[in-house]
């Protein structure tokens, strides 16, 4: 699998095959075979392979600190292996089936981490008890994706930090109100925050 990754970013997906993953790898194509198919899958399963084993999970007692860990270490693993991580982009969003397979393997994968540190918040009382887990753990990607594809600002340690400061609130602790946006009829803001769940 590795070496269909190095492949990928020395001559992009379409120009890929067995037959020189085979070679890369030092193995023989029916080898390949017996385990994937085609190229599609092997490709996918080493795209899920790769993000897995790259996700460190930060487990330091605060959720909010796991979170900012959790996503800064993404940052600065994009950073420092930047050419893969756009030849891996450029490959999924160039191949429409690719995309579909790999758009579910590599969210299901970061989300599942955002999963992980929200529950533990939830469980040991850092984020309200009615905190929405699934809504809550999509926040944080929805946002850099929207930031990176949409508005092309930059993706630093700032951005996770407002990020973790605005949706990852203690338990109890107040929403902060914008000027212009006081609640009207003399209401007040409801504590926690926008992971809290309606009711």
């Amino acid at each position: 699998m590795t070496a269909a990754i190095a492949l990928i970013v020395e001559g992009g997906y379409h120009a890929l095959s067995m037959d020189r993953i085979a070679t890369r790898a030092g193995v023989s194509k029916a080898a390949l075979y017996r385990r994937w198919p085609n190229k599609l899958e092997l490709v996918v399963d080493a795209i899920g392979h790769r993000a897995v084993d790259r996700l460190v999970m930060p487990d330091t007692g605060d959720v909010r600190r796991d979170l900012v860990e959790l996503l800064t270490g993404f940052l600065s693993d994009k950073r420092a292996d930047a050419k893969t991580y756009e030849s891996l982009g450029a490959a999924v969003f160039g191949d429409p089936e690719l995309a579909a397979r790999c758009r579910h393997t590599l969210v299901a994968s970061f989300t599942a981490g955002l999963r992980l540190i929200v529950e533990r918040g939830v469980r040991c009382g850092q984020l309200p008890p009615d905190t929405d887990v699934d809504l809550l753990s999509d926040v944080a990607p929805a946002l850099i994706r929207h930031r990176h594809q949409q508005t092309g600002q930059p993706l630093d340690e700032t951005f996770i930090e407002r990020i973790a400061a605005q949706f990852f609130k203690p338990a109890g602790a107040a929403v902060p109100v914008a000027s212009g946006d006081a609640p009207r009829g003399g209401g007040s803001p409801r504590a926690g925050g926008m992971g809290h769940r309606s009711r």
